[in-house]
């Protein structure tokens, strides 16, 4: 098994980047198993900054990652209305989400 959490971005803006975990497809750790390197590397890849990352996960419910300056700190319980406001769709209504 993949140690690196796989995963794509769905959408991206100034406000935040929506990324979807492929964990299932590649047989890998998740984003929840792996939140701090995912933040890192996106972070790192000059695609968060300040924006606010939020992750479909395997089971299809969506999460926020928050953190500081290429660090994760905490889960939170995504909102649909918060992620709709933001990217202008709901998650579920991704190709993938349903």
């Amino acid at each position: 098994m993949n140690n690196h959490p796989e995963y794509t971005v769905e959408a991206r803006n100034e406000r935040g980047i929506l990324i979807r975990d492929l964990a299932e497809h590649f047989q890998c750790r998740s984003i929840t198993n792996g939140p701090e390197e995912v933040v890192k590397e996106l972070y790192d890849r000059g695609l968060l900054g300040n924006r606010r990352l939020f992750y479909i996960d395997t089971m299809g419910f969506t999460d926020e990652l928050t953190h500081d300056e290429g660090k994760f700190m905490s889960y939170v319980h995504g909102n649909e209305d918060v992620i709709k406001s933001i990217f202008g769709f709901s998650p579920s209504s991704t190709p993938e989400g349903g």
